[in-house]
């Protein structure tokens, strides 16, 4: 029973996470708010089970609704993208290791 019952917490968070590429519509970040109150609910009480499943709804909203505004934006200019880029090494070979270029400099 204590096999079962420390499996169960992980395994329905994973569940969760894993249905929601199957969800017909991702929510609005409006519920949020009320899966965050059940979760909190949840642990105060000690019901482990339930307060993963919320805490794996309100982090599937937050990623699914991320997702959905980052793809809106992208593609609010139609559908031809042109990228025009250089690549160039963000590598120099030092004696001991190697040193790291940063992306953005000043």
């Amino acid at each position: 029973m204590a096999l079962l019952t420390s499996i169960a917490v992980p395994l329905c968070y994973s569940l969760v996470l894993i249905s929601a590429v199957w969800w017909p519509v991702m929510p609005s970040t409006v519920w949020l708010i009320p899966a965050s109150l059940i979760s909190i609910a949840c642990l105060i009480t000690r019901r482990w089970i339930p307060s993963a499943a919320f805490i794996a709804m309100s982090l599937a909203l937050i990623q699914g609704n991320l997702f959905k505004y980052q793809s809106r934006v992208l593609f609010q200019f139609g559908t031809d993208i042109t990228i025009k880029a250089r690549v160039d090494s963000y590598f120099k070979k030092i004696t001991h290791a190697m040193k790291f270029k940063p992306l953005f400099s000043r």
